[in-house]
């Protein structure tokens, strides 16, 4: 169950009033597909709550968390809290007949706009949207549908185009009905009933999906693995005759020369007393080496058929399982059921893999690479040139911390702060030396790496992509720690490097 435009509108008729000038408290993302903003107003903290499962989407408003939120924030989050914190919801408002809202967020009801969030609650393709004052995107929770508006970071926010004109929605709300008929209080409850059961059977039916993919998977690499080897069981029809010539070459071996490309001989391995055998010989290689190469290849041909015939049978013994777990798939009810029959069979996988993977593949490239320091703050690294003009000026607040090292090319760092020059010297130790690995002097010992906070750091025009010039700085001079630097590029898997 995903709302309708006229849903949504009932909705923000009720609850609109009840969040209106409210300031966001925190952020919470439990998951892929839910964010909650905690919202103070009126002496109540309330849970605005966002639903982009597809099939399910929706909001509404809840008294409580959803559930507990990941160790680390992910980005969307991360991005929320640090802009919205804080600040005072003074505008919501609905595109008329669309499923698209916009909330306005400013430092206090009368002040001017600074950050503006828009959610698009389509059924298949859900998304929201961080927006600056001039429209410009921040963030947004599914790159995926992004991708055919391009309403990538960084770039203009491009709306939806409008909905086609469809049928006349029916005259009677189903979340209505459901209100009534289980006595609920308002029509919030509704929502958030129907939205909750409706997320959890979509959830349900993805973890489905994928276990079903996993199981088609691990059949699909069986079949493939079993005509490999089928094939080399076929190949090694080739045995007996790789061995024979070895043979003959054996009994001539006093005729043969170094240099020869191939030999003709008696053939005694046919009745024909006069029969004569062509071999193949490498020119480059010794009689002796040419005549152990023929029996190595035979012997490798007879080795690997009776490999392939012992892998096969293990083949059988693991697709019946396989077959069984497909009928079984059908009939579980909970995705932890779904896991554990794929944890029996080793397929498996850690939670969130797939949708980290599909993230990673469907995001905008980001001007930066991004590194943790020992004590959990944010480093963002500069790709070089125009990159790091983004990261800098684009990316950077005026309260981070910027460095550079002094007197060579290399790339910009910030170290993220939440508040001005609130960093560790811990931090600033692991930022200066990724400022370090990251510039040509990457091989030397000590170096010396320029810092000052990111509002100090300017560009006047005509300067070349990556020159930036300082109000201020200070200096500190590094001396390289070879186990400071393997932590922090391991986190990265060395991916940094390329």
């Amino acid at each position: 169950m995903s709302m309708n435009h006229m849903q949504i509108e009932r909705l923000l008729a009720e609850t609109g009033p009840r969040v209106a000038g409210g300031w966001v408290r925190k952020v919470w993302q439990p998951d892929q597909w839910h964010f909650q903003l905690e919202l103070y107003a009126a002496g109540l903290t309330r849970f605005l709550t966002v639903v982009t499962t597809p099939g399910a989407c929706g909001l509404y408003l809840s008294d409580s968390r959803l559930g507990p939120a990941p160790s680390e924030a992910p980005q969307f989050c991360d991005k929320l809290r640090s802009d919205l914190t804080g600040k005072s919801l003074v505008h919501l408002e609905q595109t008329p007949h669309e499923r698209i809202l916009s909330l306005d967020f400013a430092a206090h009801p009368g002040a001017p706009l600074e950050r503006r969030l828009v959610l698009e609650l389509f059924s298949a393709a859900a998304d929201c949207y961080l927006l600056d004052p001039e429209g410009t995107v921040l963030a947004l929770l599914h790159p995926g549908p992004a991708r055919k508006r391009r309403n990538f970071p960084g770039s203009a926010f491009t709306p939806a185009p409008p909905g086609k004109p469809g049928q006349a929605l029916e005259q009677s709300d189903a979340l209505e009905e459901l209100r009534a008929s289980r006595g609920l209080p308002d029509y919030n409850s509704a929502v958030q009933l129907a939205l909750e059961e409706s997320a959890a059977t979509a959830v349900l039916e993805q973890a489905r999906q994928e276990a079903r993919r996993a199981v088609s998977r691990e059949l699909g690499r069986l079949e493939a693995l079993e005509r490999d080897f089928r094939r080399k069981i076929e190949a090694a029809a080739q045995a007996d005759r790789l061995r024979e010539c070895g043979e003959i070459l054996a009994a001539h071996f006093n005729s043969l020369r170094r240099g020869q490309d191939r030999v003709r001989l008696p053939d005694f391995y046919r009745h024909d007393r006069m029969a004569m055998r062509d071999i193949e010989l490498d020119p480059a290689l010794s009689p002796r080496d040419n005549l152990e190469r023929y029996f190595k290849r035979a012997r490798k041909l007879t080795a690997g058929a009776e490999f392939a015939a012992k892998q096969i049978e293990t083949i059988a013994g693991r697709r019946a399982p396989l077959g069984a777990a497909l009928e079984k798939i059908e009939t579980l009810e909970s995705a932890e059921e779904l896991q554990a029959v794929l944890a029996a069979l080793n397929l498996a996988r850690p939670s969130g893999a797939k949708a980290a993977r599909k993230a990673a593949q469907d995001a905008p490239r980001l001007p930066y690479r991004e590194f943790v320091s020992a004590d959990g703050a944010a480093i963002l690294v500069g790709r070089g040139g125009k990159d790091n003009d983004q990261l800098t000026f684009r990316h950077g607040h005026g309260r981070d911390l910027w460095l550079h090292v002094a007197g060579a090319a290399g790339a910009h760092v910030i170290l993220r702060c939440d508040k001005e020059s609130a960093f560790t010297e811990e931090a600033l130790l692991d930022a200066a030396h990724l400022a370090l690995f990251y510039s040509d002097q990457k091989e030397a010992d000590s170096a010396d790496v320029d810092y000052t906070l990111c509002k100090y750091v300017s560009k006047p025009k005509g300067l070349p992509p990556g020159k930036v010039n300082l109000s201020q700085r200070r200096t500190l001079r590094l001396r390289r720690e070879k186990a400071r630097l393997d932590r922090l590029l391991g986190r990265d898997d060395l991916a940094g490097r390329a």
